[in-house]
């Protein structure tokens, strides 16, 4: 009688392993290296049947009690990587399917970087002055009159907080002495690209090693100013 027991049981251990199969397998990047974490599915038409991630080598292993008839989805899901499949059939009781994955095409938002409308290095504030135009301005006087601080008098004279500036330079050189307003009145606000504003000023009628109050101002154009002739002074 328990001679007849265990060979009932063995009889349905035997039917048991035989109907289970497994599907085990690898998955690498282009590069051949283990990708981790990869959702590895079956799927037969819309019923997943099993499911397991990969491991730190890239192994996977799915395991069922019973094989399903017919063929097989093996889905392969990974954030960083596109998603791949692979239909088979499971005739073997172990199975081995192996996936290569193909990195994502990362598209990337694009991006204007505007330049800093004030910045300020030692005793030099540089303005950007295309960040201060509004509606309707049209030359470097209308251009100043935004910038804080700064005053533009009816007859075109600077001044930065109170104080008139002491000298008037387009790229660095002072070319109009104190008729700047030629300048100011005549270049197109977009031909000018900085404004810098020097505070503590030394000119040459002041020692460098006097403390100093006079206010300069440097107008910097961009390169298309530098090869164009400007108009005639505005009427006012």
């Amino acid at each position: 009688m328990q001679r007849l027991l265990y060979i009932i049981l063995y009889v349905v251990l035997a039917a048991s392993a035989s109907a289970q199969v497994k599907v085990t397998g690898r998955v690498i990047d282009l590069q051949q290296k283990p990708v981790s974490d990869v959702i590895v599915k079956m799927v037969s038409g819309t019923k997943t049947l099993a499911f397991t991630s990969t491991n730190a080598k890239g192994e996977y292993a799915l395991e069922l009690k019973n094989a399903p008839s017919g063929e097989v989805t093996l889905q392969f899901t990974h954030i960083s990587y596109e998603k791949e499949s692979e239909r088979v059939t499971l005739k073997e009781r172990v199975t081995k399917m192996d996936m290569i994955l193909t990195p994502k095409a990362v598209s990337l938002k694009e991006v204007t970087v505007k330049p800093d409308p004030l910045r300020q290095r030692g005793d030099t504030l540089s303005h950007n002055l295309a960040s201060f135009l509004g509606k309707g301005d049209v030359t470097l006087e209308d251009g100043l009159k935004r910038l804080p601080g700064v005053d533009v008098s009816q007859n075109g004279g600077i001044s930065y907080m109170g104080k008139p500036i002491s000298q008037f330079n387009i790229e660095g050189l002072d070319m109009l002495g104190g008729k700047y307003n030629l300048a100011t009145r005549n270049i197109p606000a977009d031909y000018v690209t900085q404004v810098e504003i020097v505070r503590n000023h030394h000119s040459r009628r002041v020692e460098k090693d006097v403390p100093s109050n006079e206010v300069s101002m440097n107008i910097k154009l961009s390169n298309k100013a530098k090869f164009k002739p400007f108009g005639q002074e505005r009427q006012r």
